[in-house]
């Protein structure tokens, strides 16, 4: 019976749960793509050094986990809150809140079942377009082929059992503690205060914005010494650093901004403040969190994207400095000497070479230059 109203209301509430969907499917999408590009077999034969590639991208995908594993648990709040009076009149009409628990959550488990299902397709079409973007980004050429890993897939969806059981144990412990009047009413609870005294909030923003210097001068000391031992430490714990900084300035900044607006009557009572003031103030510690998270993925967007020009400007510096040339001749003194005179002598052939590249090819200079060998020992000038 539960099966069967599970299926129903998700029929019924496809409309309430569409972006749900869309949500879900977007993350799981990104780290079905993310996880397929990390074993790319075209992307390891770039160069050996790309085996440091897959375990960032895996780096990657574990903090996007914690991500969406929020941002799932902040959409289950938000369609709960929508049928909270649904499940309050179960609850009236004699459901124990135990089966509505395990409705709930069926409904869920159906919901993402069929996410996992469309974000395993959109992440192969994501893969294949990054995959592309990558291989450009090194100058290569690239035919569209697709391969699938199965380690990335058992990994992908280890991602998402751990996600899903996150989010299901929250929802499952918030059904728990509630009754029949907090489902009622559930849409217009307002939050608690986080911060009852002024003092702590002070100290806890200014432990975070310590914090977040801290971390980033560990994270501008790695990008400075790359070829040091430490750096991978060094920027782990910069990030680290930054992520708390992070949570802990955007909670006890809304606090700080709440305050300050409330307590200034001009300011509180133009237009329509108050009315923002206390809607704000009845989400508070969410709103907190949200923007918490929204700066973390800017940050760590921000910090990828420089960290992929340094990574390409390095690897461009390497090929440089292993090739510098395009098209290399070099001959071997013994192998070319004049049979009749014993003195090294190859100007003509020297001169078909020049012109054949000429003709052929797209180069204008050149540069010419003596190897002096000695035994088994080389000096270049």
């Amino acid at each position: 019976m539960l099966s069967k109203l599970a299926l129903r209301n998700v029929k019924r509430s496809f409309k309430d749960y569409f972006i749900y969907i869309i949500t879900v499917t977007l993350a799981f999408a990104l780290i079905f793509a993310f996880n397929f590009i990390a074993f790319s077999h075209d992307l390891v034969e770039l160069s050996s050094m790309m085996n440091n590639f897959k375990y960032a991208v895996v780096f990657v995908s574990i903090i996007i986990i914690f991500v969406i594993g929020f941002l799932i648990n902040y959409t289950m709040r938000f369609m709960f809150s929508k049928r909270s009076k649904e499940f309050g009149t179960y609850m009236i009409l004699g459901i124990e809140k135990k089966d509505i628990n395990r409705l709930f959550l069926l409904e869920n488990i159906i919901l993402g079942a069929l996410a996992t299902i469309l974000a395993f397709f959109l992440g192969i079409l994501l893969t294949i377009l990054l995959t592309a973007i990558i291989i450009h980004i090194f100058e290569m050429p690239y035919q569209i082929s697709f391969s699938i890993n199965p380690l990335s897939i058992l990994l992908s969806l280890s991602y998402f059992v751990l996600i899903y059981l996150f989010a299901l144990f929250k929802s499952n412990r918030r059904i728990k503690k509630m009754k029949i009047y907090d489902m009622l009413y559930f849409d217009k609870l307002n939050e608690q205060k986080i911060w009852r005294k002024k003092k702590s909030r002070t100290i806890l923003f200014i432990i975070s914005v310590i914090l977040g210097i801290i971390g980033l001068y560990l994270v501008d000391s790695a990008f400075a010494s790359f070829d040091n031992p430490s750096v991978m430490l060094r920027l782990l714990l910069g990030i680290i650093l930054i992520i708390i900084s992070i949570y802990g300035i955007t909670i006890t900044i809304g606090d700080f901004i709440l305050h300050f607006v409330l307590k200034h009557k001009k300011l509180k009572y133009h237009n329509n403040n108050l009315f923002i003031a206390r809607n704000y103030s009845s989400k508070i510690k969410t709103m907190g969190i949200s923007l918490g998270t929204l700066a973390l993925l800017s940050t760590l967007t921000l910090l990828c994207l420089n960290t992929s020009f340094l990574m390409k400007d390095a690897f461009e510096n390497n090929v440089n400095q292993s090739v510098p040339y395009d098209i290399i001749i070099d001959t071997i003194y013994s192998e070319v000497e004049n049979s009749s005179t014993g003195i090294f002598d190859c100007q003509d052939k020297w001169q078909q070479y020049r012109e054949y590249i000429k003709n052929t090819y797209t180069i204008e200079d050149d540069l010419i230059y003596d190897i002096y060998t000695m035994e088994d020992k080389q000096i270049k000038n």
